[in-house]
């Protein structure tokens, strides 16, 4: 049977809108992607008292100095270069004497069971015994140490404040880095710009501005309580002035700090590891007593610390 020019062509044009009807209802009908799956992310345990870990910390530091000094009435520069560094390890088992309203920890006590610290190639007398017990306290800006209920001298109590790290009653690494939001796996976020400058000056003094720095998720392994996230990141600040003669005028000065956190999932399982860099840097020039100097300043510093929950 011949069917009519006319027809036919109605009846393509009801088959191509019949096709393109049944595409377009199996695009609508697609299972949508499921959301990313979210997580917290919290780079401070929030402590309790009798709370026990074993502590593994070790810091290295250096910091040289470059001055050059044009005397009155002498040709010549003279040239001043100084260098001092630090290396320390300490393992110990501790346990939460006190606990800041942030959760930060406040007061730990630590009963060694290998330590060493050495400056500028020397090995710094008097350090505690393997077996001594050590206390440490945080009150505002410091940090008092006793060993056997004895306080312990400058240079002791100097390396142990760097290698026991209690917390900050303000501010907890949380607060400085972490992010205030679940998020999804490769994600980013900004550390807090203004916690961080607050930080710095209640730490190290002097004046800090400009700070800026990122965040990231890199890894989520394992389920459940084993699980564990591999954060990293880190913060500049271009805009760093430290606490210098009133002769002295800073023309610049920067600090870059990177951090790369192991995270547990409860403080039951695994271990804390956190492992931070910061380097500064700062140039000045001055006066003093007729003589013409210009002075630069560089620091480093390489913290790692592990914090196994018991």
């Amino acid at each position: 049977m011949n069917m009519p020019l006319g027809f036919a062509r109605l009846a393509i044009a009801s088959a191509i809108f019949a096709i393109a009807g049944c595409s377009k209802s199996g695009e609508n009908s697609a299972t949508p992607p499921p959301p990313p799956q979210l997580y917290s992310i919290n780079l401070s345990p929030a402590f309790k008292i009798g709370q026990k870990f074993s502590l593994v910390s070790d810091l290295s530091e250096k910091s040289q100095s470059h001055t050059v000094i044009n005397l009155p009435g002498i040709a010549l520069p003279q040239n001043d270069d100084r260098s001092e560094g630090l290396a320390a390890d300490l393992e110990g088992e501790a346990e939460v004497l006190g606990v800041f309203p942030n959760g930060g920890m406040q007061k730990l006590s630590l009963t060694v069971k290998a330590i060493k610290v050495s400056k500028n190639g020397k090995a710094i007398p008097g350090l505690p015994a393997t077996g001594a017990k050590i206390i440490a306290e945080r009150t505002g800006d410091k940090i008092a140490i006793s060993v056997n209920d004895q306080a312990a001298d400058a240079d002791v109590t100097s390396a142990l404040n760097e290698l026991i790290a209690l917390d900050d009653d303000k501010f907890t690494l949380q607060d400085l880095c972490g992010s205030k939001v679940p998020v999804a796996l490769g994600a980013t976020w900004p550390v807090n710009s203004a916690d961080v400058e607050d930080s710095l000056k209640s730490s190290l003094g002097g004046e800090f501005t400009g700070a800026k720095g990122t965040m990231k998720l890199e890894s989520i392994k394992g389920v459940g309580a084993d699980q564990i996230a591999t954060v990293s990141g880190g913060f500049a600040i271009d805009s760093y002035k430290p606490t210098l003669p009133a002769v002295m005028t800073i023309d610049s000065g920067v600090i870059t700090s990177s951090f790369s956190c192991l995270i547990p999932a409860t403080t039951g399982k695994s271990a804390l590891k956190i492992m931070k860099s910061m380097n500064m840097k700062t140039q000045a020039h001055g006066s003093p007593n007729g003589a013409t100097v210009k002075l630069e300043l560089t620091g480093q510093q390489i913290r790692n610390t592990v914090m196994t929950f018991q």
